[in-house]
Order: structure tokens, then sequence, then C-alpha cells
């Protein structure tokens, strides 16, 4: 709505604060699913290491195709 906006300046100026409210509220969000998926990640390939060494190797094979 903010690019295709017509009408008064100041009604521009609104949508455009919300434009940048909104993406900044995904980026964090896109940055906190990052940083869970990777502490995930490390805790589950830490935790096969120590449990079962041959099927870490078998997900680490995994990863690099």
């Amino acid at each position: 709505m903010f690019l295709k906006w017509k009408g008064s300046r100041h009604q521009k100026t609104e949508l455009r604060a919300l434009y940048i409210q909104n993406r900044q509220t995904f980026d964090r969000a896109l940055k906190r699913a990052e940083r869970n998926y990777r502490r995930k990640t490390i805790s589950d390939i830490d935790e096969i290491c120590t449990n079962n060494p041959v099927e870490f190797w078998k997900s680490i094979k995994k990863l690099d195709t």
C-alpha cells in the first residue's frame, strides 16, 4: 500500500512508518527463528556425537550433499 499510495503526504508517511515497523518485526522473528534452528541443530549434532558416533557420521555425510 505504501508504494502505491496516491493520497495525501501525511497518510503516506503513516503508511511508511507502519511498513517499517512491520519489516522490523519480521526481521526480528526471522533472526530468532534462525538462532533457534542453529541452536537446535548444534544440540542435535552434539547429542548424536556423544550417544551414537555411527549415526553422527551418517548425519554429517547427509549435510554435505
